[in-house]
């Protein structure tokens, strides 16, 4: 949580910066559109970021142009569930298992 809650003590507006949807958002976009995954798998509950938190991720999650180009559920849950069980196979997976820096 204690990213997200210094990033929600940051926004500014209806976007980070404020009115306009800039760079910080779109750098975000990906990641709070994949926040199901923590809730479903690591008992994550957005209610406890405050901060508005939950209502920007809405926000993100419901533009139009996020959607476009977000992945769909179903597709990443294939790839998130071999990451769960410890059975994917990248080079990042690897790492991770072997307690090295990532790639």
């Amino acid at each position: 949580y204690v990213a997200q809650v210094k990033l929600a003590q940051q926004v500014k507006g209806p976007y980070f910066a404020g009115e306009e949807f800039g760079l910080v958002d779109v750098a975000n976009a990906p990641w709070v559109a994949q926040e199901y995954i923590l809730t479903e798998h690591r008992g994550y509950d957005i209610a406890q970021v405050g901060n508005g938190w939950s209502e920007y991720v809405e926000r993100l999650a419901t533009r139009e142009s996020v959607g476009k180009t977000t992945s769909a559920e179903d597709k990443l849950q294939v790839i998130y569930d071999r990451y769960l069980r410890d059975e994917a196979q990248s080079e990042v997976a690897e790492a991770t298992r072997a307690g090295r820096a990532l790639p």
